[in-house]
């Protein structure tokens, strides 16, 4: 590699960087948490209320925690746990998946409304 390759391998990382941290930085807090099983809405959780929730599957169950502002899957009992080591999420639009209890729970700002309970089947 010549020096001028390495330098403009160095401006293209420099500006994916920045353009990937300034999504991060500006991307906002949401409000409530959606809780989704096999496709379909099942509850809405505020972000400021602490609180547990054992989420029912066909497959089985994982244990959501929603504490200080985030939310995380804190159990389960699906094969790889993969959802438990996800960590925390609190920013609009991040996600984690439980793909064997197709479980998905996602950070949505709701600014209308702070919806704590569950639709009806």
């Amino acid at each position: 590699m010549k020096k001028a390759d390495l330098i403009l391998a160095a401006v293209i990382l420099a500006v994916a960087l920045s353009i990937a941290g300034s999504r991060y930085v500006h991307q906002a807090d949401g409000s409530v948490v959606v809780v989704a099983v096999n496709g379909e809405e099942t509850a809405r959780y505020s972000l400021h209320q602490n609180r547990k929730v054992n989420i029912r599957s066909d497959g089985g169950y994982n244990l959501l925690v929603i504490e200080n502002g985030s939310a995380c899957v804190q159990d389960a009992d699906c094969p790889d746990r993969t959802c438990v080591h996800e960590g925390k999420i609190r920013r609009d639009g991040e996600t984690i998946v439980c793909l064997p209890h197709k479980v998905v729970i996602t950070v949505v700002s709701d600014e209308k409304s702070d919806v704590d309970g569950v639709s009806g089947r």
